[in-house]
């Protein structure tokens, strides 16, 4: 058989077959309603395909309402799957599958071109293919930007691996060709336009200038570090603009520095290496939800791990001279996984860590474990037969892993029921299965999973409305008001759950209490000098709005004036905006007659 398969394009073929048939399952797939209903199915430019107002809001660097990073060409992507395919999620599911494929053969290339071993850079690509920690990679949509990123990253390597043979051939020709050092650095900037973590790869292409590519024997460190100098200066700038454009606050996917102690998260990086490296060897029942653990890890555990990581860099410092392939696979792996890792530790829904970030960081370890084999086999070459059997049956235990992991993730309960599967009262993971049972009109079902969430966190002003909303949806107004009442106690509730639950009251004609809502809405005094101003000078229309229904006309019509007085020189342009504001209200159940006295001051004022 090994005979039979011996060129690049027969195991190019190989390859790509072997990882279509694992994956084309995910084709079927649904949208999720975790990130994929906010990219995707919420989201008017996607549903309006590629214009220029869609173009313009993708590539905007700042104020994007859909997620916090900015990464153009992923929204670009998101833009012509709605064009090609309209809201199907069997065509975003195989724009991510194509992506996959290309990545496994373009690892494969990449390896081999390197290296010159055939076999070695197979397994490294089928690793890379069929480990399950990539499902969550390649199925979920709202993760194209992982696979997207890598696309490019690895065309960077691909052609930088060029541009070291071509420059050793044009110093013996005594000719430079710059093409492909310029076609690394334009794939380098596409990638981190995809999502901005590969920043991390000026320093990867010096590793590779270590092993396998050998360049220190031929140019100097200093040389080889200006070479860099673009690369680097370019990762600096981006970060300048990923910091800008996402912010470190609770509002966003990085742990807000007062939350989390800095000692606490440093002890918490040690433990984040190790859960990855527990997954990649035994990635057995992944629950694909990985809480943050709030609570300060006990000092043997960090000490625990910081000691394994330090003891693996070690052995692999000191087998560096006869066997580089094992610090420099990893030095990849713990390098690349360091943005996800590091102290401002990504915490999407609070999770310490996620299998989807080892997407590209693994090809490091693979490369590790894959080139120490080949050494052992070299070295015992009795030991061949047991390699290639060990190794086969390796794969398809991979294989058949990822197959049974992927059919996790075919909808929002299956994928939800996973997740409780290793804590049943994980709040989160609770939450969001109610609103999908909501959102199917299992009203019952959602409420017992709100009550699960709301229990672990009380004081959550997103689980007590979900609460009250599924209580108002079942006409049990009682308990509907209890839960809303409970997110008015809390001194962090947003002014948007404060607007919709005082129009709720405004709805069921509880003028007084939509008043405490919208009365509460106005202590974001934040709001006054921030973007989201206009949110602020609303909550003056919705208090005229439920004085005036309440008959207390002289202070509606001051909140008005203030509502009115907003734009200045141009209040007409409030005015067209009231009646809008008034016409979603009556389309959200407020009745008709009961705006009467609102309509008659506004025209009054408008005058």
């Amino acid at each position: 058989m090994l005979k039979v398969i011996a060129n690049q394009r027969q195991l190019s073929i190989m390859l790509a077959l072997i990882t279509v048939s694992i994956y084309a399952q995910s084709i079927q797939f649904d949208f999720l309603n975790f990130d994929d209903n906010f990219y995707i199915l919420l989201n008017p430019y996607i549903q309006e395909g590629i214009s220029w107002s869609s173009i313009k809001w993708a590539w905007y660097p700042f104020g994007n309402d859909f997620d916090p990073y900015y990464m153009p060409l992923t929204w670009t992507s998101f833009l012509l799957d709605g064009q090609i395919f309209g809201i199907n999620a069997a065509g975003f599911h195989l724009t991510n599958l194509l992506l996959h494929v290309a990545n496994v053969l373009l690892v494969f290339y990449i390896v081999n071109s390197m290296t010159g071993r055939l076999w070695g850079s197979a397994i490294v690509a089928f690793l890379f293919a069929i480990h399950p920690q990539h499902v969550e990679a390649v199925v979920w949509i709202a993760e194209r930007k992982e696979v997207l990123s890598a696309f490019f990253g690895l065309l960077a390597l691909a052609c930088y691996s060029q541009y070291v043979r071509k420059t050793i051939s044009s110093l013996k020709q005594h000719r430079f060709h710059n093409r492909h050092y310029l076609l690394t650095f334009l794939f380098f900037f596409l990638s981190v336009l995809s999502k901005p973590t590969m920043v991390t790869l000026p320093f990867l292409l010096l590793l590779l200038d270590w092993w396998p590519l050998n360049r220190f024997n031929k140019k100097s460190l200093p040389g080889l570090i200006i070479e860099k100098v673009p690369f680097l200066l370019l990762s600096a700038f981006l970060v300048i603009i990923i910091l800008s454009s996402v912010g470190i606050d609770d509002n966003h996917a990085i742990i807000a520095s007062e939350n989390l102690p800095l000692s606490q998260r440093i002890g918490n990086v040690f433990i984040i290496y190790i859960g990855y490296l527990e997954n990649t060897f035994l990635p057995l029942n992944m629950p694909g939800w990985y809480p943050y653990p709030m609570d300060a890890l006990p000092n043997w555990k960090i000490f625990g791990a910081a000691g394994i990581l330090i003891g693996i860099t070690l052995v692999a410092s000191l087998l560096s001279r006869k066997q580089p392939y094992l610090l420099m696979g990893w030095l990849w792996f713990i390098g690349l996984i360091f943005p996800a890792a590091s102290v401002g530790v990504y915490a999407h829904g609070d999770v310490i860590l996620a299998d989807r970030w080892t997407y590209l960081p693994h090809i490091g370890l693979f490369i590790s474990i894959t080139w120490y084999l080949l050494f052992a086999v070299d070295k015992w070459p009795k030991l061949k037969s047991s390699a290639i059997y060990l190794t086969v049956i390796i794969l398809i235990l991979l294989s058949v892993t990822s197959w049974q992991q992927m059919k996790k993730w075919s909808d929002s309960e299956s994928y939800w029921l996973h997740i409780l599967e290793a804590d049943n009262n994980s709040h989160f993971p609770n939450f969001m299965l109610g609103t999908h049972y909501r959102d199917i009109d299992k009203i019952d079902a959602a409420i017992e999973r709100f009550i699960k969430a709301q229990n672990n966190l009380p004081t959550e002003e997103y689980y007590n409305t979900a609460l009250g909303n599924a209580y108002l949806r079942k006409g049990q107004e009682e308990e509907a008001w209890a839960y809303f009442d409970k997110v008015l106690a809390s001194p962090t509730a947003e002014y948007l759950i404060l607007r919709r639950i005082g129009i709720q009251n405004l709805i069921y004609e509880r003028y007084n209490q939509a008043n405490s809502f919208f009365y509460k809405m106005l202590e974001h005094n934040d709001l006054v000098t921030s973007n989201d101003k206009m949110y602020y000078i609303d909550t003056h229309f919705f208090i005229g709005v439920s004085l005036s229904m309440s008959g207390d006309e002289e202070n509606a019509l001051n909140h008005f004036i203030e509502f009115l007085d907003y734009t200045h020189n141009n209040s007409g342009l409030q005015c067209k905006k009231s009646l809008i504001i008034m016409s979603d209200l009556i389309d959200l159940g407020v009745r008709r007659e009961n705006l009467n006295t609102s309509f008659q001051l506004l025209t009054q004022l408008c005058k």
